[in-house]
């Protein structure tokens, strides 16, 4: 079923455990849409134990301005 992007970016308006989750998985979605807004949904977020996933996750990320969000991500988790 197709997900709407910005349904990422209004799971980061509401915060639990599973919207976390299910953010982390929009990061490993095919669609740069669905990346990008989940990073900016997660860029919301307070969640250092989550730093090791969101790292990796920049490693990997081919699209230049979603891994700087992601950069931005774990730097800003490092110094909680």
């Amino acid at each position: 079923r197709v997900v709407w992007a910005d349904t990422d970016r209004m799971l980061g308006l509401a915060p639990t455990r599973g919207t976390l989750l299910r953010l982390l998985g929009a990061l490993e979605h095919g669609s740069d849409a669905r990346r990008r807004a989940a990073a900016e949904a997660l860029l919301r977020q307070t969640a250092p134990e989550l730093l090791p996933l969101v790292r990796d996750r920049a490693e990997r990320e081919p699209v230049p301005e979603i891994c700087a969000q992601l950069l931005d991500l774990v730097n800003r988790w490092s110094r909680d």
